[in-house]
């Protein structure tokens, strides 16, 4: 296993309690010299907004980052929770993910070969920048939202009552606590719902 990985896991292995991973972990390595960051931010865009101007500004020879997420049936997995991230060794990504649990205390090895979460981490590369400037195609293959996600959201701006929004922001959310991790596009739609609901509520109340 390359050397910065294997750090990498061992720090993880060292940050988990019973609240998982936090802050997320980065490490990289530039010109011999070996740096280590906490990324205290919630929301997954924001923390590829710093990873993508650490790497088009410092230009690391490599870099290994994961970010906590929660494991759901059928994505190849047999814990609850695990770090999905990616390696950057200079001709291009290579996620992967470490799956672990805080009690009893385990921590499996770091596994590059999860079709799905392979997958997922891809897309989110791609969508904030970070894939294709460094040699990662945007996947080709099945469609950037679920079918079922789509179907719950189809048409969603063209609903004018508050409630009936409220009801397809609601039925959303409860498809995505069971499909986490949500895609970009998902979570973007789902983020733009409820942008939409507060102002509408905010336009409501004013109204009266």
């Amino acid at each position: 296993m390359n050397h910065l990985v294997q750090q990498y896991h061992d720090v993880i292995a060292a940050s988990i309690d019973r609240d998982g991973v936090w802050p997320h972990q980065c490490l990289d390595r530039r010109a011999g010299v070996l740096s280590m960051s906490a990324i205290a931010l919630r929301d997954p865009q924001q923390v590829y907004q710093v990873l993508r101007a650490r790497v088009f500004s410092e230009r690391p020879d490599e870099l290994v980052y994961g970010l906590d997420r929660f494991c759901r049936p059928g994505q190849g997995t047999t814990l609850g929770d695990c770090i999905a991230g990616a390696y950057w060794g200079g001709a291009g990504w290579n996620p992967f993910i470490i799956e672990y649990q805080h009690e009893p205390r385990i921590v499996k090895p770091v596994f590059f070969g999860n079709a799905t979460w392979n997958d997922f981490i891809t897309r989110e590369l791609c969508g904030s920048g970070l894939g294709s400037a460094f040699g990662v195609p945007r996947p080709q293959e099945g469609p950037v939202m679920r079918a079922e996600f789509r179907e719950i959201v189809h048409g969603w701006m063209l609903t004018n009552e508050l409630e009936a929004l409220s009801a397809r922001i609601e039925r959303a959310s409860a498809w995505a606590r069971l499909h986490d991790p949500l895609m970009p596009d998902e979570e973007a739609t789902l983020k733009m719902m409820r942008d939409a609901q507060l102002v509408r509520g905010i336009v409501r109340q004013g109204v009266q």
